[in-house]
């Protein structure tokens, strides 16, 4: 199952967040492909940050080189707005073939059951497009 993991950065207004989001991500990844073996995670990310531009990604790339997870992610050295970044987003998505596309705010921290929970709900209900945890 190829799942997408959605977010959008902006200026030091989420750096202050990422290293807290990023982990309990990370640990929910990780407690989840215990039990979906097939589970093949990338995160998709999109800078929007107009001044502070580099620190953002500084923080991403340190993640993500350091606990060996894919990612992608976009710079248009402008803020594009939340509708037209995960348009494109949303875009290479399809283009990948990924299964369940995952939208979190940057500021926010996740349980560690939390992607184990939502991706067993996903494969048994066939019928339901969008999922909303509390």
């Amino acid at each position: 199952m190829k799942l997408a993991i959605s977010f959008i950065t902006y200026n030091q207004n989420t750096a202050k967040y990422l290293d807290y989001l990023l982990k309990s991500l990370k640990d929910s990844i990780f407690l989840a492909k215990k039990t979906l073996v097939d589970l093949d995670p990338i995160f998709f990310v999109f800078d929007n940050s107009d001044k502070d531009r580099e620190v953002n990604k500084e923080i991403l790339y340190k993640f993500f080189s350091d606990n060996n997870l894919d990612y992608k992610l976009w710079d248009e050295n402008k803020n594009l707005g939340f509708a037209k970044s995960y348009n494109i987003m949303l875009d290479e998505a399809i283009k990948e073939g990924i299964d369940l596309f995952l939208v979190i705010n940057p500021d926010v921290l996740v349980k560690e059951d939390f992607l184990l929970e939502l991706l067993k709900k996903a494969e048994s209900d066939n019928e339901t497009s969008v999922f909303c945890p509390q």
